[in-house]
């Protein structure tokens, strides 16, 4: 399988978040449901998202702040999803 298309999509967002954070941030919902996607799509479209979770300079757009460990912690919307699974 070819992840080009995920990989497409994270560098879009990651660009546009530059640009532009309120499309960014709605740009980045497609992959609300990534966990429904049969395999490899779900492994691809996971390290999409990873890629955008790496980016250390996000705006507020694009992350929220999402409950961890006794402490607020910034992690993208669409990420905390898989980061916080047991």
């Amino acid at each position: 399988m070819d992840a080009a298309g995920y990989v497409f999509w994270s560098e879009r967002v990651i660009e546009l978040d530059g640009i532009n954070p309120q499309v960014a941030s709605r740009l980045a919902r497609a992959l609300d449901r990534w966990k429904k996607l049969a395999e490899p799509y779900r492994s691809a479209a996971r390290e999409a998202i990873s890629r955008i979770a790496a980016k250390n300079d996000l705006s507020n757009d694009v992350r929220s702040r999402q409950p961890g460990a006794g402490r607020l912690k910034y992690v993208p919307v669409h990420v905390h999803l898989f980061i916080h699974r047991k």
